[in-house]
């Protein structure tokens, strides 16, 4: 398996693992408190993906 192939199976993984993770997460918060976590996990993420690169 190439190195392609294996982040596409890591990535499939990852995206699968988030279903049941929100199903179980949203009994304990609500739901527009996770939707914030999740955006701002997502932002955090992309500052730190363009900070590397040169815009």
């Amino acid at each position: 398996m190439n190195r392609a192939e294996t982040i596409l199976l890591g990535i499939t993984g990852i995206w699968g693992f988030t279903f049941p993770a929100m199903k179980v997460s949203l009994d304990y918060i609500p739901p527009i408190l996770f939707l914030a976590y999740r955006f701002g996990i997502a932002s955090l993420f992309m500052l730190l993906i363009f900070r590397r690169r040169a815009l």
